[in-house]
């Protein structure tokens, strides 16, 4: 015959109680963190699964804040290069014009700021690494201050930093793009240009008003090479565009994976709201019965029951 001891029911009624109050705090966790699990080993064969994906996350957040960046400084060169290219154009129309009216006397003004123009825009820099002088960006590409130096200078060359590389960078798994162009290669035709005229200029003197037939002839011969300098430079400017449109797809395309990506881990880590509050409103009216429960046999006896 089986013995029937209060202290069995009462035991039983804790047990009850204590379940509850388990599967009560398991929701409530759940309902705050709105995580299926407290920490990794709460996600079972899925705990590999989610660590190498959380990691490709965070390679993918890094990669593109990089590429933001990089789109930004793109964005610096572009104007710079639209500057230098405009100094030059406008040089090129302020020596058609003198010819024309044969007065030289707005010609060395012109001059002096088509390369003062040029210099700023490939010396540009930020935080002191400039963006054009590949991979001696602590120095200044351009190292001549004044016309009037350049005009001294042997050879073009001699304006320059020399023996920068250009740089590449990789703005995904797989794909480069070149920063920026070498101010020795974009800048050159400019600055030769501009050391040629510098160079005529000082040994007449500077352009006069009335120009001489000498003078006049020179700038005409001059104009060819002042085309291709601003050639060279809208090159350069169509160049940093095409890199900066690998930039910007770059950035989508990882965006979209990262989108992906977070989409299905929290398909696996993130609790479905509306299953959490009806199983913490099934926890608290079961805790709640088990409690009345409880309560009520610690004031009962055994002979109660029977």
């Amino acid at each position: 015959m089986t013995r029937i001891a209060t202290s069995m029911i009462s035991q039983n009624a804790l047990f009850d109680l204590q379940r509850s109050q388990r599967t009560m705090y398991e929701a409530s966790t759940k309902a705050s963190s709105q995580n299926t699990a407290s920490d990794m080993f709460g996600y079972g064969t899925k705990t590999q699964t989610l660590v190498s994906s959380q990691r490709l996350v965070a390679r993918l957040e890094n990669r593109i804040t990089r590429d933001q960046e990089l789109g930004a400084r793109m964005t610096i060169q572009d104007t710079s290069l639209q500057q230098a290219s405009e100094m030059m154009a406008n040089l090129r129309a302020t020596i058609t014009e003198a010819v024309g009216l044969g007065s030289g006397s707005v010609v060395n003004d012109s001059m002096k700021q088509a390369f003062a123009g040029v210099r700023d825009a490939f010396n540009a820099n930020i935080n002191g690494r400039y963006l054009f002088a590949g991979t001696l960006n602590d120095q200044a590409p351009i190292q001549v201050g004044s016309l009037a130096e350049l005009g001294a200078t042997a050879a073009v060359d001699d304006a320059f930093v020399q023996g920068a590389i250009a740089q590449e960078v990789k703005i995904d798994a797989v794909q480069t793009v070149k920063l920026a162009p070498l101010a020795t290669q974009a800048a050159e035709s400019s600055l030769d240009a501009l050391r040629s005229m510098q160079v005529f200029s000082d040994s007449i003197g500077g352009f006069g008003d009335p120009m001489t037939d000498a003078q006049k002839d020179f700038l005409k011969s001059m104009l060819t090479q002042l085309d291709t300098a601003n050639a060279d430079l809208i090159a350069a400017q169509g160049a940093n565009g095409q890199a900066q449109g690998q930039i910007d797809s770059a950035i989508e395309r990882q965006t979209n994976q990262l989108n992906s990506l977070n989409n299905s881990i929290g398909e696996t880590v993130n609790v479905d709201l509306a299953e959490v509050a009806l199983q913490l409103n099934q926890a608290q009216l079961s805790y709640e019965a088990s409690a009345s429960i409880f309560n009520t046999l610690r004031g009962l006896t055994l002979l109660n029951v029977l």
